[in-house]
Order: C-alpha cells, then structure tokens, then sequence
C-alpha cells in the first residue's frame, strides 16, 4: 500500500469477542462483536470498500478475527498487538437491561502506533468499546486530518468496578473536551443524559451541537432517534421490528449513516437508510451480518411519510 491511497471510512477501536446471554440468545463462545468491529463489517457489506479498521487485538483471537473478516477481502485491518483481547459478557436475561462483564481488556490504541496513511480517508469514526482512545488522542486526530470525524463516545464514559462490571458514568467534563473536536457526534439515551445532564433529549441534542460538532444523534430504541444539525430536528421514527438481539442497533445505524453520507446522500435520506438497516439487523444474532438492500428500499419508502421536523 502506498501513502497515496485515500480510504473511504476509517474505524478506530478494539474489536472485541463478546458472549452473550439472553432470553433469545446464548452463543456459549466469544463471538466477534464489539461497536467497532460492527461498524467495520455493516459498513464493508453495505459496500464500503476503501475501508480500513485499527485497534488493538491479542493473539488469542488473531487469527479467528482475520477469518471472521474474509467475507470482506477488500477491507483492511491494522491491528496493533495487545496483551489480551477485549471482550463482555454481554446479560440481557433481565430483559431490555444490558449488563456488561469484563471477559478481557485489550490495550489503548497510542498515537505513535497509529499508521499515517489511514489520516487521509474521507471520514474517520472513532467507537472505542473500553477506554482504548482518550481525550488526547482525539484531539492529535482532529489536528492531523482532513476527513469528517464521527464520535461514538460510549466506551469514553464507563468505568469497571472491582467486581469488573461496566457502570456508566458521567461526562459533563468530557462533553467540553471532546465535542469540539469532532464533526458528528451520535449517543443513546443514557448516554446523551451522562454527557449532558439533561433528561430532555431535545436539549441534550442541542447542547451537543452548541459544544462545537455540527451534527448530533440520539438513538433511542424502538422510539426512533433525533438528528439536530444546528437549524432543524429531525426525528426518525423506528421501523416496528421482532428484535433478536437489539445490541448491534446503534453501530448498524452509525455505520450505514456513514456508508451514505460517503454516497452524497443528505441527513434525511441516510437517517432513514440507517434506521432500516437497523431495523433488520436486530431480527438476527448481531455477529452474523447480512442486510437485504432490497428490503431496506421497502422499508424506507414507508418511513419516509412519518419522518417529523422541528
């Protein structure tokens, strides 16, 4: 590969193999998972081919992860070596609420190891699963590129108790630091309140983007999410789904957003194609990757009406 090639999308964070446990699935073995991992894949299948993942990955599962990915020869890893490899224990068995279990923690992704040519992409979509990026290098990135930078801040704002569970915590410090110093920015509910401190979604949308990034989401389940682009809201009303396993909801959203932003598509067309890729991919088990862009086409003409603005 030479210094000359420019990628489409860029992914930075660890992939992780996760376990799972629910009512509906129990997958016994770590199976490949993990926001980046899932961005990278949904991406790749949706037809990003000039796409690249970088994160941190231990031997343990080296090989199976490079498996796992030829189903997408034209894609690239850079994977950085690490002690262990990341991974939850991801408990739904008390139903909607997730509970997270450190199985393994990989290392942090440290600037100097990050390669130089994956600076020039069009887009750059930071979702580190657990503290594998801080506020530093966030900031060294926003400074050494020119692509559109997208934040996933979730792994930014947990923190692992002595027992190893992941808590949530708060990130009105982080809401400062960070926001700035990206383009777009995308959280759930919980995590919109822990940066913000606002319960009203709508003001929470709206501080992110007072913060500095020019365009904010709030996923909010099967209630659809908000998009404020500084002017107007724009809510995505969900498409009624029998969910499997809802845990790759948000990374599908994030990485087919993306996949059509890199198409020219404006906010409306690609938070509506986001939330049908979505919508079909939590009708299956969330390491098995497979959307049906026909289908998606259906489901989007019907969404379409029932988009709301503000």
């Amino acid at each position: 590969m030479t210094a000359s090639i420019t990628y489409d999308l860029v992914v930075v964070g660890n992939p992780h193999y996760n376990r799972f446990v629910s009512p509906l699935l129990d997958t016994k073995d770590r199976v490949l998972s993990g926001s980046a991992a899932n961005v990278f894949r949904v991406a790749a299948h949706l037809g990003v081919e000039q796409a690249a993942i970088v994160g941190c990955l231990g031997d343990d599962f080296r090989a199976e992860f490079l498996q796992d990915l030829s189903d997408y020869p034209f894609a690239e890893s850079v994977l950085l070596p690490s002690k262990a490899t990341g991974g939850f224990e991801v408990d739904y068995s008390d139903g909607d609420s997730e509970s997270l279990q450190v199985i393994g923690l990989a290392n942090r992704i440290r600037i100097s190891d990050f390669p130089a040519e994956l600076l020039k992409s069009r887009i750059v979509l930071m979702t580190p699963s657990h503290r594998e990026i801080d506020v530093e290098f966030i900031d060294w990135l926003s400074g050494a590129t020119n692509a559109r930078i997208i934040l996933d801040p979730r792994g930014l704002l947990q923190k692992t108790t002595n027992g190893g569970k992941i808590e949530l915590v708060g990130g009105n410090d982080l809401l400062e630091e960070i926001v700035g110093l990206v383009h777009q920015i995308q959280v759930n509910e919980k995590e919109a309140e822990a940066l913000t401190g606002q319960s009203d979604l709508f003001v929470a949308v709206e501080m992110l983007v007072e913060n500095g990034c020019d365009t904010a989401v709030v996923t909010m389940g099967e209630k659809g999410s908000i998009l404020f682009d500084g002017s107007d809201f724009v809510i995505f009303p969900s498409f009624e789904s029998v969910a499997r396993d809802c845990t790759i909801a948000g990374d599908a959203f994030l990485a087919a957003f993306a996949s059509q932003m890199l198409n020219g598509y404006n906010h409306l067309d690609s938070g509506i194609f986001a939330t049908c890729t979505a919508s079909i991919l939590i009708e299956r088990e969330s390491h098995k990757i497979s959307v049906d862009l026909e289908e998606v086409a259906r489901r989007s003409e019907y969404l379409l009406e029932k988009v709301e603005f503000r």
